[in-house]
């Protein structure tokens, strides 16, 4: 049963979420509410001028060709809009309001520029529903079939440059992060209300996916890992705590959304942007977004995310510091679930490798675009590390296949392990409770897009795949474990008391690495040491490496 547009905060244009607390009186509960308004991600991909699209240099040539092929998967129809803060509940059919059911709090993906946990996509539209499907129906149906009930709660947060701008103006009015503020107070919102529908809430698990990894982790580490009672545990798929900038490296960015907005002469440019046409703020901020602390004393353990000029890679997280990691503060009354697919970096260096032709292009790209306070001997440290070699590279294990450009496997590995498989070990290493780490090395059918994304086995793959999309058991037995190792760990935080006949996943240990990978042929257990050196000194230089 879903119930679904319940408004859990209000805000105004570049102003801090307060909680709901009107009455609502009778509404429309079937109908999803407006989501937070957006580009398409074809847009995204292919409009504008060299520093405002994804695709840098090459968006004449090849973006418009990547933008409608990836826009006719990744595509929303819902309404869009600035009043945008609103929540949904699933529960099981028939439950009582004194059930204690638990939740799992879901938070979308989409790099912090797109996305919504709407779902509009039927379940008929196989391609779409199999790998953009954020409909928890079937996750619902299976923890029915396997006796393991919880409540789905998802919510809206607000994208771009209207939750994430960054500069030293936002920075200084305290209004940096406003997208992670919407979700800690749809986290109030459920500690308040969740009973009513029938929900626990001493009973919360956080999940997201992509950039919902990156928010799950930035709420792990938030307050120095003060969770304020909100959840008790998380699940991260694809996504962990990358060290970032400051506001400064933002300032650029913001300076051009003032000047096409028309704020350049206006004393207070916030103040200007509260009164700027709506339009006109969609149009130049979207992909524009910075993520930063606002306080210091509040944000202790995160830095900040940057969405230029690699949207989709930068996010949430830790800066690492020589003795003390803040990543430590992490967890402090949490278990979790992390994960990454074995292929993280392929599709987001598509367009990139166009830009790493020679030796010398690679290394470029590498100090002028992702690290620019690294030294050289740094580079050149990670290009020894990551060489030229098409069987080294990702795709993993394809030897020479899929080798597009000389350095095109070779970057792809590099940005796979520096964004996700780095900051997931990070994490793992720091957790206060249990903590279970697994892999899915599942080559996702793409339906004719296979050569554009490389052979990729995607990030957010395991997401739409598995625990959204389900494919049916007779194609997948996948599909049940992944959802039922899940729905164990909402209920238990053990994901082995499923009742399933698989094999039993230990928790992770810095000496053992265990990990579980997923695969269809059935669940395996693994060491996690694959790249060791490599993936050791990009933690070991997180200072340096700093996006």
């Amino acid at each position: 049963m879903r119930q679904s547009g319940i408004p859990f905060a209000e805000a105004g244009r570049f102003e801090q979420p307060r909680l709901y607390n009107h009455s609502i009186g009778t509404f429309n509960a079937v109908e999803y509410g407006a989501i937070c308004p957006q580009h398409s991600i074809g847009a995204i991909l292919t409009t504008g001028s060299e520093d405002r699209s994804l695709l840098g240099e090459v968006d004449s040539e090849i973006g418009p060709i990547v933008g409608i092929l990836v826009e006719s998967i990744y595509s929303f129809s819902a309404n869009r809009s600035e009043d945008c803060l609103f929540i949904n509940v699933q529960t099981p059919q028939n439950i009582s309001s004194d059930a204690a059911l638990p939740i799992i709090f879901w938070i979308h993906g989409g790099g912090f520029e797109v996305g919504s946990p709407v779902s509009d996509i039927s379940e008929t539209d196989i391609l779409r529903a199999a790998l953009f499907n954020y409909n928890p129906g079937r996750l619902l149906r299976t923890a029915v079939e396997i006796d393991q009930p919880v409540i789905m709660v998802s919510a809206n947060h607000r994208l771009n440059a209207f939750g994430f701008s960054a500069s030293r103006e936002m920075e200084e009015a305290g209004l940096l992060n406003l997208g992670l503020e919407d979700q800690r107070v749809a986290l109030q919102w459920v500690q308040e209300h969740i009973a009513e529908f029938g929900g626990d809430p001493s009973k919360v698990t956080l999940m997201g996916d992509s950039s919902g990894s990156w928010s799950t982790v930035a709420h792990l580490l938030w307050d120095e890992g003060d969770t304020q009672g909100l959840f008790r545990a998380a699940i991260a798929m694809s996504g962990g705590p990358v060290a970032v900038d400051g506001p400064e490296r933002q300032q650029e960015t913001f300076d051009n959304m003032v000047n096409q907005t028309g704020c350049a002469g206006a004393p207070d440019k916030i103040a200007c942007f509260k009164e700027a046409k709506y339009e006109d703020i969609v149009a130049h901020g979207a992909p524009l977004a910075g993520f930063h602390m606002d306080d210091p004393t509040r944000w202790e353990a995160l830095e900040g995310l940057t969405t230029s000029p690699h949207s989709c890679l930068t996010f949430t997280a830790s800066r690492r510091q020589t003795g003390e990691s803040k990543v430590e503060h992490a967890n402090k009354a949490s278990r979790g679930l992390n994960a990454d697919m074995r292929d993280e970096g392929t599709f987001f260096t598509l367009v990139a490798q166009l830009e790493t032709l020679t030796e010398s292009d690679f290394r470029q790209y590498l100090h002028t675009t992702w690290w620019p306070h690294a030294s050289n001997a740094q580079i050149e440290r990670l290009a020894q590390l990551y060489p030229a070699d098409p069987a080294a590279g990702s795709p993993f294990g394809t030897g020479a296949l899929w080798a597009t450009t000389p350095n095109f496997k070779r970057l792809a590995a590099l940005v796979g392990d520096y964004s996700f498989q780095a900051q997931r070990r990070n994490l793992l290493a720091n957790y206060a409770g249990p903590a279970w780490n697994y892999v899915i090395d599942v080559e996702v059918p793409t339906a004719g897009l296979t050569g554009l994304l490389a052979g990729s086995r995607v990030a957010d793959a395991d997401c739409f795949f598995y625990v959204f999309a389900g494919l049916p058991g007779l194609l997948s037995t996948n599909t049940v474990n992944r959802q039922a190792t899940i729905l164990a760990f909402a209920r238990t935080l053990d994901p082995n008391k499923h009742g399933l006949d698989i094999p039993h996943w230990p928790a992770f240990t810095r000496d053992g690495r265990e990990t579980y990978n997923l695969r269809e042929s059935g669940p395996r257990l693994e060491k996690d040491d694959y790249r060791w050196d490599a993936i050791e000194y990009i933690n070991a230089n997180a200072d340096s490496l700093v996006i």
